[in-house]
């Protein structure tokens, strides 16, 4: 089992280009049975008001294979009630992350213990570090679009040192099995 403290502590577990590379098949072969997500430029457009079609693809296809979802947001209940309705996933909004807070609720929502579920975040100094602070496995994706809400932009310059970092990391990358 991969322990997050055994690498750099801004490192992830693995790094893939977005939600859709982590099928369903691979996360079963990593023994990942369960999925905690981020919603903005990780699951959906921070500045779209409701899922798409895409986010809705591969969250039935995480459903067809008995592999549970839940969002973990900093976003107020209103906007994330709102991007995920229709969908039937549970939601924790305000989670504080990079606190471990959020991903304790959680764990205990998917009732799966830490070295079961992945964290997909797009941001290092959020969704990263509440990763390595649950010391759970973690997947950093491309935010999936280029322009950020402004308190994001804050994040995004101070993560630039280790974003540089993460690029230039060998075996990381997430392959598909």
């Amino acid at each position: 089992m991969h322990n997050n403290r055994s690498k750099k502590w801004y490192y992830p577990t693995w790094k893939a280009h977005s939600i859709t590379d982590l099928d369903p098949i691979s996360l079963k072969a990593r023994g990942i049975k369960g999925v905690i997500s981020d919603l903005d430029n990780t699951l959906v457009a921070w500045d779209l008001k409701d899922s798409d079609l895409v986010a809705k693809r591969w969250i039935n296809s995480l459903k067809d294979a008995s592999i549970p979802l839940i969002i973990v947001s900093n976003n107020n209940p209103e906007r994330v009630e709102k991007a995920v309705s229709g969908l039937g996933v549970p939601f924790i909004a305000f989670s504080l992350k990079p606190s471990s807070i959020g991903i304790k609720k959680a764990l205990k929502e998917l009732n799966l213990s830490k070295k079961d579920v992945i964290l997909v975040g797009d941001q290092v100094l959020t969704d990263l570090f509440a990763g390595f602070f649950s010391n759970i496995k973690t997947v950093l994706v491309d935010p999936l679009v280029e322009t950020d809400h402004w308190n994001t932009k804050i994040n995004r310059f101070f993560e630039k040192p280790f974003m540089n970092r993460i690029k230039k990391a060998k075996g990381i990358e997430w392959k598909i099995k």
